[in-house]
């Protein structure tokens, strides 16, 4: 696949949110009052401050969505960019899923920790459904995939789907995530190369075989 970044490392407000639990909370609660009226217990004089923290908090938020789609890129691209997958892999174009199920505003973002793009793959319609999503409490990295065929079927349920031995159902969501343990957070850098070998490389190598091309 030619050289690839094996390491991300996380924005510094969105380190600071995961490492510290003080600073955690404080994110959450001023983020949960944004359409109220400031506490009653300020002063004048404290007014500015607390809206000073609320952009601090803000600027954790969108930079967590930023991050997301940094990551998703890191994981992700590398494969899709592989020449020897060369058409393979058709991007469908954020306007054409615009009205699908999908939302990236950054309250979904923030709330799901997740961001999933869709790919043609493929001749016969399939829909290859990639994704990354980042668990701030427990902090690992999961990439995540699912497909459908082109009358919106699953393709991988948990039954056709035991040919993943690093991935893990989720019935809810019907989606595949890689194991937590195959990627931790280490101070803020995020490492990528026991999931690329032992969860992404042997993915593609499987659906290369199960999916039409």
């Amino acid at each position: 696949m030619g050289n690839m970044n094996e390491t991300y490392t996380l924005p510094e407000s969105v380190q600071g949110y995961i490492n510290d639990k003080a600073i955690s909370a404080g994110v959450d609660h001023l983020l949960s009052t944004l359409k109220k009226h400031p506490p009653a217990d300020l002063t004048w004089d404290t007014l500015s401050d607390y809206h000073a923290a609320t952009l601090a908090a803000l600027t954790v938020k969108y930079d967590f969505a930023g991050c997301l789609a940094d990551i998703f890129k890191a994981v992700w691209q590398p494969i899709i960019d592989d020449p020897a997958r060369a058409g393979v892999f058709d991007v469908l174009n954020y306007s054409e899923c615009w009205n699908w199920d999908l939302d990236f505003s950054s309250d979904a973002l923030w709330n799901n920790g997740e961001w999933v793009q869709p790919y043609q793959y493929g001749k016969d319609g399939s829909v290859l459904w990639l994704g990354v999503y980042l668990d701030t409490v427990q902090g690992g990295l999961q990439a995540s995939f699912n497909a459908s065929n082109n009358d919106c079927q699953s393709i991988f349920d948990e039954q056709n789907g035991q040919q993943f031995p690093e991935w893990e159902f989720d019935k809810e969501s019907e989606y595949w995530y890689s194991k937590q343990s195959l990627c931790k957070l280490d101070k803020g850098t995020i490492e990528l190369s026991d999931l690329r070998k032992r969860a992404l490389d042997p993915l593609m190598q499987e659906l290369g075989s199960l999916l039409t091309v």
